[in-house]
């Protein structure tokens, strides 16, 4: 990944921002050395130390717990988890230089930052990863591809009902469930 100097500028849609017409200038937070990206608002950055540093330790912001997936403990959010549309979400710091990817909470999907890892940079709102086998938490780097939307579209809806498609999930079942039969058989 390259090495960002202090005092870069960039619009939004460059680091993968939604909000594309926003400033962000690259800041080393002057407690913990870290780097990030902050919104740079009337000629100066919006903060000078990083969220961590800011906030005593084990304090948690109110409005965090009711939009983030809490772990058991109730006091600190899930570093990872599935969320209700089958895609395993994980919580980043806002000093990681992919923390430009995460919603407002703070997660990003896994898949997409296998790939943006992979590529050494952070992916754009725009740009689609597609999971090879159809497995939404199935996010191994030889199981993701980067393509464009049109193309996942393709892929996704036109081709999802194609016969060839079906009968290909249908044998992916009845190996898995042959192999946890066999599987019960062996133990027993």
């Amino acid at each position: 990944m390259a090495i960002i100097a202090e005092g870069t500028l960039t619009k939004g849609r460059d680091i993968g921002k939604q909000t594309s017409g926003t400033t962000f200038i690259w800041r080393i937070c002057p407690v913990c050395q870290e780097g990030k990206w902050v919104r740079f608002v009337n000629g100066k950055p919006s903060s000078i130390t990083c969220r961590g540093c800011s906030r005593p330790k084990g304090t948690w912001h109110p409005s965090l717990k009711t939009r983030a997936k809490m772990s058991a403990s109730h006091k600190t959010p899930a570093e990872r988890f599935k969320n209700s549309f089958g895609y395993i979400m994980v919580r980043l710091s806002p000093n990681d230089p992919f923390y430009p990817m995460a919603n407002k909470t703070g997660y990003v999907r896994e898949h997409r930052l296998v790939v943006a890892k992979r590529l050494g940079r952070c992916l754009l709102f725009k740009e689609q990863v597609h999971h090879k086998d159809g497995i939404k938490d199935h996010n191994e780097d030889s199981n993701l591809q980067l393509i464009s939307p049109a193309d996942h579209n393709v892929m996704t809806t036109i081709c999802a009902n194609c016969e060839l498609r079906k009968e290909i999930r249908l044998l992916r079942w009845q190996i898995k469930e042959l192999t946890s039969a066999l599987q019960e058989k062996l133990r027993v």
